[in-house]
């Protein structure tokens, strides 16, 4: 049985970078070279609503660009692919820094009975106060089977996660970069949890999301041409 850790890190940011935690075990023994792209994939998941059949489409523009093949039929598939998003709410405490900007003050005395004024400056200090962040936790698995055994005895071949953690709670937009970060390292064994920074105009980002709008605008055109006939 092959079981995956995750390992989770603490990025609190505006998510203009994101920091990303990968995680992929490999089953050398069924699959020593990774996946054949001779071979199909079919692409499953549990939830059913529309953001669901959106990742969906991207791992398959995904797979498509890696050389893979993919098929709407599990009958006909070698691989069977289903994934999971999921997002959490934590909060945590931290202490900030507070500059107090330094002052100056007169200091009133007397001598002799002579009263004198003198001023003294005070430097600038910086306290720590603690402050609560709620930050959110997103996180995708991959797990991909053999499908050309029966759902009791299919073997898992392939398991991978990635994770993040940031200020806004869009998981929609960001689910984008863990689907990059996760298939950077498809059907590999990263051996250990590795950690990619990707930035908010990432080049394979803005390309899935192009090619994605893309898909779905030749979607929308086929549907009213058979709507005209």
């Amino acid at each position: 049985k092959i079981i995956l850790f995750i390992i989770p890190f603490l990025f609190l940011s505006s998510c203009t970078m994101r920091q990303v935690s990968v995680n992929t075990i490999l089953d050398s023994q069924l699959a020593s070279k990774g996946f054949s792209n001779q071979k199909q994939f079919f692409i499953a998941t549990k939830n059913n609503s529309l953001f669901a059949k959106e990742i969906s489409q991207k791992i398959i523009r995904i797979l498509q660009a890696k050389g893979y093949k993919t098929t709407q039929k599990r009958s006909q598939a070698d691989y069977y692919l289903i994934f999971n998003v999921d997002m959490s709410e934590e909060k945590t405490v931290i202490d900030s820094p507070v500059l107090i900007p330094g002052q100056t003050k007169t200091i009133k005395g007397e001598v002799g009975g002579v009263p004198y004024y003198k001023k003294t400056s005070i430097s600038d200090e910086i306290i720590y106060v603690q402050k609560e962040y709620n930050y959110f936790q997103k996180t995708l698995i991959i797990t991909v089977y053999d499908n050309k055994q029966k759902n009791e005895t299919r073997k898992l071949i392939w398991q991978g996660s990635s994770m993040s953690c940031c200020d806004n709670d869009d998981l929609r937009s960001d689910t984008d970069f863990l689907l990059i970060s996760v298939f950077k390292y498809f059907g590999q064994d990263t051996k250990k949890r590795k950690s990619l920074t990707l930035s908010e105009n990432n080049k394979d980002v803005a390309a899935l999301r192009d090619d994605t709008k893309k898909l779905f605008r030749s979607k929308k055109r086929s549907r009213k041409k058979k709507t005209v006939v």
